[in-house]
């Protein structure tokens, strides 16, 4: 009895804020859109605070549909900066409240393990490092901000997937569920790619608020579906094809569940939009993920797809200058029409003039790189405001950062990398079969997406970088499960039902169904 009065009490205070945030979005002053995001912000900060686990699902539609959003208040009289940050915020605070909400309740039922502190530590020195990054090449404290709130803050998607996921079947129905409701974005990228832009998405794209003003000028406009950009859409569905394979293979380590009708379709919707976008970037995405799947199934095929990339960098690297030499005369030779810009020779070759400036001066390789006060001396800018013809141009990460970090920072993040990546492995093989055959695909997604951020130094943004940082998290934990498996503490999940590990996509049980307590 008590307990019903209680959830009356709390379903009409629900009932009489929704009432004051209607009345306050209708006759304030702006952007109505932007009035409500405020409110939804606030709303999914608490949500995250009180209920993380169930808010796993709430922050998927937040990644999802946020930048639809901020499309969508061109219909309004007006719009600014400060209305864009209050919808792009939404994700952040969700993912605030729910990184508050682990450590609280974690706390509180004595569910954090040692690792998953260590996790967290993790998470906030990188983010310290993305914000003395970004002061480090001369942004001021708006922009350091924004790079923080935007860019960094997701990291601590790692550490809520590794204390709210305790066994794989929870991850492989959250990652079904990511794969459903990101449907619609995959299907809208496919709608643009073959009937192109609503006037009113021109509109915003004039409005100049979005990086893809350039989209203006091309042979027609690249799909970016609900998203802010066509590369952030096109990694997407690199991303969301192999979390069809994960929910799938991962789940019973059977191929042939990913030919089960419903994968397949799933499979091909994702690949499709994929391609429409005409981008280089996600084209290297998919093939990166798909050959990690197959090739990091034993232990040799696994050094062979190490050497082969290695080997593909080098010839990339130190043949820049003949590529560069050759460039013309390639585009030459490509077709017209949708290749001439799918192909587009521009972006290579702003990679390659940054490796052969590497290749060609020796005085760019510096202990310690460049100070951005440095390079503004040299009158030649800062990122992306530098002249191509500029000694200190580039548009790569790994150019960047041998010139801000310089060859010892670089060095030793090359052996770190060699040391966890050789451990990530020897735990993987040393996995069950089950277990194994799910972290070869999480650590699929990881490559997939890094391999990327190598050659693209902004892949890691909203909301490619929830999700990756997301995948990191499950692949900690099932990597951990090997030490954890005569401890099993009381956690944030202990009231989580225990369900059949049949995944079928047929199964009569809604995924989200295990997300509602």
């Amino acid at each position: 009895m008590n307990r019903n009065i209680g959830t009356i009490i709390v379903g009409f205070i629900g009932l009489l804020m929704g009432f004051v945030v209607i009345v306050k979005v209708t006759s304030g002053q702006g952007n109505s859109l932007a009035s409500a995001a405020k409110f939804v912000a606030i709303g999914s900060f608490v949500f995250g605070l009180l209920k993380p686990k169930a808010a796993l699902i709430w922050i998927i539609v937040l990644c999802g549909y946020s930048d639809l959003l901020k499309r969508l208040m061109v219909f309004d009289t007006s719009f600014n900066y400060l209305d864009i940050s209050f919808v792009l915020g939404m994700a952040p605070a969700c993912l605030a409240g729910m990184t508050l909400g682990c450590l609280g309740q974690g706390g509180i039922r004595a569910g954090l393990r040692k690792s998953d502190v260590v996790v967290f530590l993790l998470c906030s020195l990188y983010l310290m490092w993305v914000v003395v990054k970004a002061r480090s090449v001369g942004a001021g404290l708006l922009g350091t901000g924004k790079v923080a709130f935007l860019e960094g803050s997701f990291v601590y998607a790692a550490f809520v997937g590794k204390v709210l996921f305790r066994e794989r079947e929870e991850m492989v129905r959250y990652f079904r569920i990511c794969v459903y409701l990101f449907l619609p974005v995959a299907a809208y990228g496919i709608y643009q790619g073959f009937v192109g832009l609503s006037r009113w998405e021109v509109a915003y794209l004039e409005s100049g608020f979005s990086i893809e003003l350039r989209q203006l000028y091309d042979h027609r406009a690249r799909a970016f579906s609900t998203l802010s950009a066509a590369s952030t859409l096109t990694v997407i569905c690199a991303l969301f094809s192999l979390f069809v394979i994960t929910q799938s293979f991962g789940a019973s380590r059977s191929p042939a569940k990913v030919l089960h009708p419903l994968n397949f379709l799933l499979l091909c919707t994702f690949i499709c939009a994929g391609i429409l976008t005409y981008t280089r970037s996600g084209w290297l995405a998919f093939f990166v993920g798909f050959t990690a799947l197959f090739f990091f199934q034993h232990r040799f095929t696994t050094i062979m797809y190490y050497v082969g990339g290695l080997i593909a960098f080098l010839i990339l690297f130190f043949g820049a200058d003949y590529a560069l030499q050759h460039l013309d005369e390639w585009q030459r030779a490509l077709t017209g029409g949708h290749w001439t810009q799918a192909f587009r020779i521009t972006t290579w070759s702003d990679r390659l003039i940054g490796w052969r400036n590497l290749t060609h001066e020796s005085g760019l390789w510096t202990p310690f790189g460049f100070s951005a006060d440095e390079i503004l001396r040299s009158n030649e800018g800062v990122d992306g405001l530098m002249r191509r013809n500029s000694r200190f141009f580039y548009h790569d990460a790994f150019t960047g950062f041998v010139l801000h970090r310089g060859y010892i920072p670089l060095v030793v993040l090359i052996i770190a990398a060699i040391a966890v990546i050789s451990k990530i492995h020897r735990r993987i093989f040393s996995l069950d079969p089950d277990n194994r055959a799910f972290a070869i695909c999480l650590f699929a997604c990881v490559v997939c997406v890094g391999s990327v951020g190598a050659t693209h130094a902004k892949i890691l943004q909203f909301p490619v970088n929830f999700f990756f940082w997301i995948v990191v998290g499950c692949l900690v934990r099932v990597l951990g499960q090997v030490e954890e498996k005569e401890a099993v503490p009381v956690s944030v999940t202990e009231e989580t039902p225990t369900v059949s590990a049949d995944l079928d996509p047929s199964s009569s049980t809604p995924a989200w169904s295990y997300y509602n307590n």
